[in-house]
């Protein structure tokens, strides 16, 4: 198992809030002439790449099984993860700032005893936001 340097908490932090500023910042100038929606799929569609190239990264440092995927961890894997937490914080974001369009084209009685189908989703857009980030 190789030794890698790690980040301290401090840079932990700094790196999820450079993240999300990058992922901000994205959403914003995509949203530019288009719908904050479009903006939404294409940033999903562009961390998705990006963490599909991360584990690709992360897998090619593995050298003995299970080992390696059990112990092994350095700074690759805290700058994908805090690409995630920013992914996810602006994720919420999102779900907030669009929560009474997240229910377009259904109304009260799409979902059996929900009233209010984009309260609904927003609801659920942050429980699986929450969940995934944990």
């Amino acid at each position: 198992m190789k030794e890698s340097k790690t980040l301290t908490l401090h840079e932990c932090f700094v790196a999820c809030a450079a993240w999300a500023a990058a992922w901000c910042l994205s959403h914003i100038f995509c949203c530019h002439g288009g719908s904050s929606n479009d903006a939404r799929l294409w940033r999903s569609q562009v961390y998705s790449c990006l963490a599909v190239i991360g584990c690709l990264k992360l897998l090619m440092r593995v050298e003995h099984i299970p080992e390696d995927l059990l112990f092994d961890f350095g700074i690759e894997h805290q700058i994908f993860f805090s690409m995630a937490v920013g992914h996810w914080l602006v994720s919420i974001w999102e779900s907030f700032r669009d929560r009474s369009t997240l229910g377009r084209g259904l109304c009260s009685k799409s979902f059996r005893g929900v009233r209010d189908p984009s309260q609904f989703l927003f609801r659920a857009y942050i429980v699986h936001h929450v969940i995934a980030a944990g």
